[in-house]
């Protein structure tokens, strides 16, 4: 399959005071009454008159806040399956750190404001050290209602009783469901490859329950709990020192 990569080029070497950026962004959705038609559900029925609302913004009031990328480093980790010393977590609404000298910080980039971590190193990056990425979504449970002729906000028309009274369900469940079997995050690497357009040397892929290797030497897949949350953490490590000849690329892809 073909995926989107976004490359940074590194510019001398990796050292203790540099720091790494990493952020997932989604803009809120829509929820206004619309006419039915294309993306859009039922959220009304008076026994005459249907109205309905996109589905992007239930959807994305729950992946918004509930859904994350988790970054990560380790010294002296070849290969290991040890957790990151250093790691953070954020969503499109916020963003936590976890151990060493990491960040959070809302910044202005382009026209939005995202939610960007920073993980600090702790020295010279080189053939024993690994980056950690992986993607985690909340738990969730879709509400549930009965109503009469409107269902709550949020809400869409799954039934109608006998009586006309509505059934109706939220799409967090939904949401969450489909991002963690169908959205990964893709990181990459490359030695020896100023601003190249070569394919990557090392890349990997994970997913909220799932990660996959490309099979290079010392990269790892683990699951692993941070603070009070699990993830699938893809490991990747570098085969030198990381210097202006190298390239990380990363890209997210929902199917």
């Amino acid at each position: 399959m073909d995926v989107e990569l976004f490359s940074v080029d590194i510019v001398g070497n990796i050292i203790g005071d540099d720091r790494l950026f990493a952020a997932i962004h989604c803009l809120p959705g829509s929820a206004s009454a619309s006419a039915c038609g294309q993306d859009t559900l039922v959220t009304s029925y008076d026994g005459t008159t249907t109205t309905c609302a996109p589905v992007s913004g239930a959807v994305l009031d729950y992946v918004r806040p509930g859904c994350g990328i988790v970054t990560g480093w380790r010294d002296t980790c070849s290969g290991c399956n040890m957790p990151p010393a250093n790691y953070a977590w954020s969503t499109s609404t916020d963003c936590k750190v976890g151990g060493g000298s990491n960040s959070c910080a809302a910044a202005p980039l382009f026209e939005d404001t995202v939610q960007l971590q920073s993980i600090g190193l702790g020295g010279q990056v080189n053939d024993d050290d690994t980056f950690y990425v992986g993607l985690r979504c909340d738990d969730a449970v879709s509400t549930e209602a009965v109503a009469t002729n409107a269902c709550p906000a949020g809400e869409f028309v799954v039934g109608i009783e006998a009586n006309g009274a509505l059934n109706c369900l939220g799409l967090a469940e939904s949401a969450m469901t489909a991002f963690r079997e169908r959205c990964s995050l893709y990181f990459a690497w490359n030695g020896e490859c100023d601003t190249c357009d070569d394919p990557p040397t090392k890349w990997g892929r994970t997913r909220d329950g799932n990660c996959m290797t490309s099979g290079a030497p010392d990269d790892t897949c683990s699951t692993m709990t941070l603070g009070n949350q699990t993830v699938n953490l893809y490991g990747l490590n570098t085969d030198g020192t990381v210097d202006g000849q190298d390239t990380f690329r990363i890209g997210f892809r929902c199917e």
